[in-house]
């Protein structure tokens, strides 16, 4: 008698949710998201104008008038108007205009050159501390997890044009970043270090106050202590929806503005109350 044959369990590493709402993102909202970021960044000037719907069509491989839904959203939400006979342009409606300065990819141009930022006027983000700290109440309250855990702490100073416009503390959820190195984020992103730990922020909440300077913050941006500052709070979350960092920025006043274009249900993501923000330091 023949032995009967063995069946094999192959053990695969868990993989992760799939994120239901990318892959159930309609076509023109993909197309809306695609235009917008070419916008916000820059690739699409101010003034310009937009690729057809004829082209659109054809570049996504979807129908016209999907092309046509994405282009009437751009102008829903004040990023593009919509000429008849001539096409859509670029405008910046509004509360104002989106600046070129030192964003999340002005910065990690500066991160990604690999030269050591030696000269003051040439740095972009210095690193003030990273170390293993006791979370404090706020951390902790942010992150879900008990005041006095230990957890990795990071603070910088953001600087453009020489001038610093921020100083930001960063605390990151227990067992997270405990491998990181000082001299890593001479050469990578915070973006990029989270990868490495199979991190993607899925979303954030910011909050937005008023403060003054404490001595401390003050002498990170050279101002003066008691000074007006805005005070940004962020929670970002994984795919998981868990919170896995805090960051607390302060920003003089004078050298950052914060600017919202909002509109309500009816775009590209049904029942939300969308925002589309620029901000940049202003100094001169």
């Amino acid at each position: 008698m023949s032995e009967p044959k063995r069946t094999t369990i192959s053990r695969r590493p868990p993989t992760k949710e799939p994120n239901l709402r990318l892959r159930d993102e309609p076509l023109y909202s993909k197309i809306f998201t695609a235009l917008q970021s070419k916008i916000l960044n820059g690739e699409f000037r101010d003034g310009g104008y937009l690729p057809s719907e004829n082209d659109l069509a054809r570049t996504f491989k979807v129908s016209r008038i999907t092309a046509t839904r994405a282009l009437n959203e751009l102008a829903a939400v004040g990023l593009a108007v919509r000429e008849k006979g001539r096409g859509t342009r670029i405008r910046i409606a509004s509360a104002g205009r989106i600046v070129r300065g030192p964003s999340a990819s002005g910065l990690g141009q500066a991160a990604k050159s690999r030269k050591p930022r030696s000269d003051t006027n040439d740095r972009r983000i210095r690193l003030i501390e990273l170390k293993t700290i006791k979370a404090p109440s706020d951390a902790a309250h942010a992150l879900g997890i008990r005041a006095g855990c230990r957890i990795v702490y990071l603070s910088r100073v953001l600087n453009f044009g020489g001038h610093p416009f921020g100083y930001v503390m960063t605390y990151f959820s227990p067992g997270l970043g405990t491998a990181w190195r000082k001299e890593q984020f001479d050469t990578q992103l915070l973006a990029r270090l989270l990868e490495t730990e199979s991190i993607v922020i899925r979303r954030s909440e910011e909050n937005i106050h008023a403060t003054h300077a404490a001595a401390d913050v003050a002498n990170h941006l050279g101002t003066k202590p008691d000074e007006p500052l805005l005070r940004i709070t962020r929670i970002s979350y994984d795919d998981y929806d868990r919170p896995v960092m805090y960051r607390v920025a302060y920003h003089p006043s004078e050298r950052y503005s914060y600017t919202v274009s909002s509109y309500t249900p009816g775009g590209p993501f049904q029942n939300e109350f969308i925002g589309i923000y620029s901000r940049h330091p202003d100094i001169h």
